[in-house]
């Protein structure tokens, strides 16, 4: 697996501000899959289902194999703990309130 792509996928999805170029690579990606599927299953028609059956279970395993490629290189994260997001919940409401009580 090439790790430059991995590097780029994990680049754009660590800034948030980029969200569209992560929609538009995974739109790409998905488009050019799915011709490429149905090249395959048009080069290797034989008037059965057959074709058909191995492109997808061959998709599928290289779903699972880039899947597990990308596990594999990014860094399990610490959960918040419920402390933690009940007081940044309490900080957000007491910042809306504020926001409200100038407003209205």
């Amino acid at each position: 697996m090439s790790t430059w792509l991995l590097d780029s996928v994990e680049k754009l999805f660590d800034e948030p501000q980029r969200s569209g170029a992560v929609s538009a690579l995974v739109a790409a990606i998905q488009y050019g899959t799915g011709i490429f599927g149905s090249a395959c299953v048009d080069y290797f028609a034989a008037g059965t289902a057959l074709p058909m059956a191995l492109t997808i279970a061959g998709f599928a395993a290289g779903s699972r194999l880039f899947s597990l490629a990308l596990r594999a290189n990014v860094e399990p994260q610490a959960l918040p703990s419920p402390a933690n997001h009940a007081s940044r919940n309490s900080t957000h409401t007491r910042k809306r309130a504020e926001v409200d009580s100038r407003e209205g």
